[in-house]
């Protein structure tokens, strides 16, 4: 099974975190987790700089 957590528009620069990081300039980023068992995920989404109005989805 795949994860996928994504993050798109608003302003300023936001960062997703899991095992790994998205380190792109803004707020649309992506991470994927693969192989994934039952249980919880925890992602964090970090500001590297102020943001707003950043949409968060995930799929399956």
């Amino acid at each position: 099974m795949t994860l996928k957590v994504t993050t798109t528009g608003g302003t300023g620069t936001a960062h997703l975190y899991y095992t790994a990081s998205s380190t792109k300039s803004g707020t649309d980023q992506s991470i994927t987790v693969t192989s994934t068992t039952a249980g919880y995920r925890y992602i964090t989404l970090y500001g590297k700089t102020a943001f707003s109005g950043a949409t968060v989805t995930t799929q399956h």
